[in-house]
């Protein structure tokens, strides 16, 4: 058996229609009522002001990400000078092997 739990009854024509058990009956999704169109908010009206209260919020992220951007490269940039400094001063402490 491959899982299945229909059966087979013939109908007037004599072709199989499939009939669902009481168990499968139970397995199938149960549909939830759908809210009515006149229980539904209407949507929300959007102003100038508030595009440009948006606008304004966006520019103002736009320039602490910036700013966070322009701090984060000059850190990576200072350890990078001090890496090449600290190799520079440990070379040249130690003779080189002849």
């Amino acid at each position: 058996r491959d899982g299945r739990e229909t059966s087979f009854s013939s109908d007037e024509d004599g072709e199989g229609v499939p009939i669902l058990t009481s168990r499968q009956a139970e397995k199938r999704p149960q549909f939830t009522q759908e809210i009515s169109v006149d229980r539904a908010q209407p949507p929300a009206l959007i102003t100038r002001e508030d595009i440009a209260n948006l606008i304004t919020a966006l520019r103002s992220t736009n320039e602490t990400l910036q700013q966070q951007g322009f701090k984060i490269t000059a850190l990576e940039e200072s350890m990078r000078s001090k890496r090449s400094t600290t190799r520079s001063r440990s070379r040249s402490k130690t003779p080189p092997r002849r």
